[in-house]
């Protein structure tokens, strides 16, 4: 919560949480990005700017995911924040030799 956009390379952050998780639990991710649709007001968009002074490019990194990511849910939670969710597939079980 609250630092992906910090991360020199988020896509590599991503990539690693995938790794990590238990296949098919789901990873959440909740980090700033300005609710565009709420028409912030100067004070909203001040403190939204604190927020984010260290990243200046926050938002949903749904771009980054990885490939094979499943289950993707990027919803805008309030009107600073965002949720990205996510899942990795099971692995393929392998086939014993015959």
């Amino acid at each position: 919560v609250g630092g992906i956009a910090a991360f020199g390379r988020p896509a590599i952050a991503l990539a690693e949480m995938a790794r990590v998780a238990r296949r098919g639990t789901p990873i959440v991710v909740v980090d700033e990005q300005l609710d565009e649709g709420a028409a912030p007001c100067l004070y909203q968009r001040l403190a939204y700017g604190a927020l984010t002074l260290f990243a200046p490019s926050a938002g949903s990194p749904t771009a980054l995911l990885p490939p094979d990511a499943t289950d993707v849910v990027d919803e805008q939670v309030s009107r600073f924040y965002y949720s990205l969710t996510f899942r990795m597939p099971a692995r393929p079980v392998a086939q014993a030799a015959p």
